[in-house]
C-alpha cells in the first residue's frame, strides 16, 4: 500500500481440517478466513479453486484480484467429497501484494465394506420329512463406517431363515469392524436337489449372494422288506 503503510495477511484456521467424511457424501462448509490486520491495504491476485475431492462452495471473498482493507477480512467456504476411502489432501496457492500463503486443506473418507462367509451353504442329503441342522452365514464390515444391509432375500421352502444376531429384516446395520449372523435351515418335503439364491445389497462394496443347496432323500420303506425266511 502507498505512503509506507503496510498490509498484514494471514489466513485461519490453516489447515481446514474435515475430518472423517462417508464416501458418497458431501460434507458441511468448513470456512477459511482471509485477514488483512496490518494499516494498509492488499491485493489479493490469486485464489485457485481447489481440486477434487475439495471444492470451493462459497463465502465472502469475491472474484480475485480483490482489496482487503487495513483491519479487514473476507471468507472462503469449502467443502469435501470424498469419493474414496482414505486420507485426501488439498492446497489453495494463495496470493497477495504483501505475502503468499499455502493453503491446506484435509479430510478422510470412510465407508463400510461387506463380507458375505460362506457363499455358499451346503446342507447335503436331508431325508425327506425332516429338518436338517441349523448352518450359519457371517455378514461383516471390514470397513471405516459403519454399513446398512438394505435388501436380503428371505430364504423359502424348503430352505428357512431360523435364526441369528442380525436384525430379523433389512435394513441391517453393522458396525465398523462389527459383524452378525444368518442361520439357515433345509426341510425337503419331497425326493431331489434343492436349492435358492439370495441376494445380499449394501449401501457399500461387498453386495453379493448366499447359494443355498440340499438334496432331499427318501426315507426307507419298511413295509417292502420281507424276510428271506418266507421263501426258505
Amino acid at each position: 500500500s502507498g505512503n509506507g503503510i503496510a498490509g498484514e495477511f494471514s489466513v485461519t484456521p490453516n489447515p481446514v481440517a474435515f475430518g472423517n467424511q462417508l464416501v458418497g457424501t458431501t460434507s458441511a462448509a468448513l470456512t477459511a478466513t482471509l485477514t488483512n490486520s496490518g494499516a494498509g491495504s492488499l491485493t489479493v491476485s490469486a485464489l485457485p479453486d481447489p481440486s477434487a475431492p475439495f471444492a470451493r462452495s462459497g463465502g465472502t471473498c469475491g472474484a480475485t484480484p480483490f482489496v482487503i482493507a487495513g483491519g479487514s477480512s473476507c471468507t472462503v467456504e469449502y467443502t469435501f467429497a470424498p469419493t474414496a476411502s482414505g486420507a485426501a489432501n488439498g492446497s489453495v496457492a494463495i496470493v497477495t501484494s504483501v505475502a503468499s500463503v499455502n493453503l491446506s486443506l484435509t479430510g478422510t473418507g470412510i465407508q463400510g465394506a461387506l463380507t458375505i462367509a460362506p457363499t455358499t451353504v451346503a446342507f447335503g442329503d436331508v431325508l425327506v420329512g425332516s429338518t436338517s441342522n441349523a448352518q450359519t452365514v457371517t455378514l461383516s464390515n471390514s470397513g471405516t463406517a459403519p454399513l446398512d444391509v438394505t435388501a436380503l432375500t428371505a430364504a423359502s421352502a424348503p430352505f428357512a431363515r431360523s435364526g441369528g444376531t442380525c436384525a430379523a429384516t433389512p435394513p441391517i446395520t453393522i458396525a465398523a469392524g462389527g459383524s452378525c449372523t444368518l442361520t439357515y435351515t433345509f426341510a425337503p418335503t419331497t425326493a431331489g436337489a434343492a436349492n435358492q439364491t439370495l441376494t445380499v445389497t449394501a449401501n457399500a462394496p461387498g453386495s453379493g449372494t448366499i447359494t443355498l443347496t440340499g438334496t432331499g432323500t427318501p426315507s426307507a420303506d419298511l413295509s417292502i422288506v420281507k424276510s428271506s425266511a418266507t421263501y426258505l
